[in-house]
């Protein structure tokens, strides 16, 4: 059973992508929450920096929590080289949740939500045998939802695959 939590808009647009990992829930949750790590173990997300909503540079406090404003650093196709291509910005992202009991948690952005809309969601969820899934869900809605899917529907999907492997192998100790 998914432990993302339901989407806040109607998605028209949506890529799904879980990893069962051999680690316990709350290790792999420690490196999931621990931003400044991703540009060590990420290769899609390369950074996600928590930065002042004014100025865009980052903050004193690195604490995840919501809400917050991002910036992120993607890089596709996904690779830890950065030698490799050219690293897209985003900014104005959004932290929503940080929700440490359910190990959720959500980002996402879209300024004028009936035209773009966009969602990031993470969450982990203990297996009965003693491991953790990791489930990650990018959605798009608003008008442009449809050309979302036209756009990113080659790299995203490749990106998302890839931190879910990276993560399972960070979280396994083999990274």
């Amino acid at each position: 059973m998914s432990n993302l939590p339901p989407l806040a808009f109607q998605a028209l647009t949506e890529f799904v992508v879980s990893v069962e990992i051999g680690a316990p829930l709350e290790e792999v949750w420690k490196i999931l929450v621990d931003l400044q790590s991703y540009t060590l173990w990420n290769p899609y997300h390369r950074s996600v920096i928590i930065v002042d909503g004014r100025s865009h540079k980052p903050t004193e406090d690195p604490s995840l929590r919501a809400p917050a404003v991002l910036a992120l650093a993607v890089r596709t196709p996904a690779t830890l080289d950065n030698a490799k291509q050219p690293v897209v910005l985003y900014e104005h992202i959004t932290l929503t949740l940080v929700d440490h009991a359910n190990h959720r948690i959500i980002w996402g952005g879209g300024r004028l939500p009936s035209i773009f809309r966009a969602e990031h969601a993470q969450a982990l969820s203990a297996t009965s045998d003693g491991k953790t899934l990791y489930e990650v869900r990018h959605a798009f809605g608003g008008l442009s939802g449809y050309l979302m899917r036209r756009v990113v529907g080659g790299t995203m999907p490749q990106g998302l695959q890839a931190t879910v492997d990276a993560l399972k192998k960070k979280a396994e100790g083999r990274a």
